[in-house]
């Protein structure tokens, strides 16, 4: 069944498919920066834990004018164009941590970088949720949301491990988070090959399947189908059974 589901979202689904490629890379980045972040931080920036705490709380404080903002910008264009741009903030934000965070003494650099990333962490979450449930096909949400948090997870160790071998081999940290902004850029790439959004909704509309046949088949009947079938079944049950009238002659007999 998945196989089957796999090779139809890459034959018929184009939009789809680019968006969970999106989302591979997105997720992966967005997931291990802060770990990232975190190392970068206590060991070029030399932050202590009381300002490492500040960080991550302008990060969760940033992210709710994000997700307003994109809602507000998904309603006024639409959502593609939303997570497009939220890729493209944690990107900038990204390249700049590390072309202007040095070296110790700038905290209130980190501080506006922190709120940057949390503002382009919540436009991306509202904007990515918004997308992926306007374009899954109809009948088949429950099975496309588990590709869709499965396409999350699955690149998810690859940013800490190339950070990690960069570090091991002395190369500088400000490239190892920068490879990370990387990871958004193909993030934004992905979205961009989605084409129009208008159009991957209506293929979505189209063309669901409504579940796989099997499992129609062995679906019980709706009330609407009972109702549509009684005419049918009566009719099938007055040509069947014997009338009274005949009954009586072989009671006789």
């Amino acid at each position: 069944k998945v196989y089957h589901t796999s090779i139809r979202i890459y034959m018929n689904f184009s939009a789809l498919k680019w968006f969970f490629v999106g989302i591979a890379f997105g997720e992966a980045a967005s997931q291990s920066l802060a770990t990232i972040a975190i190392t970068y931080l206590t060991d070029v920036m030399a932050l202590n834990s009381t300002e490492n705490g500040i960080a991550i709380l302008l990060l969760f404080i940033g992210s709710v004018p994000g997700a307003l903002i994109s809602k507000k910008f998904a309603f006024r264009f639409n959502a593609l164009w939303s997570g497009k741009i939220s890729v493209g903030i944690m990107a900038i934000f990204t390249g700049l941590a590390a072309l202007f965070l040095t070296g110790p003494g700038q905290q209130i650099r980190v501080y506006c970088i922190a709120i940057g990333w949390g503002i382009g962490t919540g436009w991306k979450y509202t904007a990515e949720r918004c997308i992926v449930c306007q374009i899954i096909p109809e009948g088949q949400d429950a099975e496309l949301m588990g590709y869709y948090l499965f396409a999350g997870q699955i690149l998810i160790w690859l940013p800490s491990l190339i950070f990690t071998v960069l570090n091991e081999n002395d190369v500088n940290m400000r490239i190892g988070i920068a490879s990370v902004g990387g990871f958004f850029l193909v993030a934004l790439f992905a979205y961009l090959l989605m084409g129009n959004y208008a159009e991957a909704i209506r293929i979505a509309n189209e063309n669901g399947e409504g579940g796989d046949a099997e499992t129609r088949d062995n679906l019980p009947p709706t009330s609407g189908e009972k109702e549509s079938a009684r005419p049918d079944q009566e009719s099938f049950h007055e040509e069947t059974s014997p009338s009274m009238g005949d009954a009586k002659p072989r009671q006789e007999a």
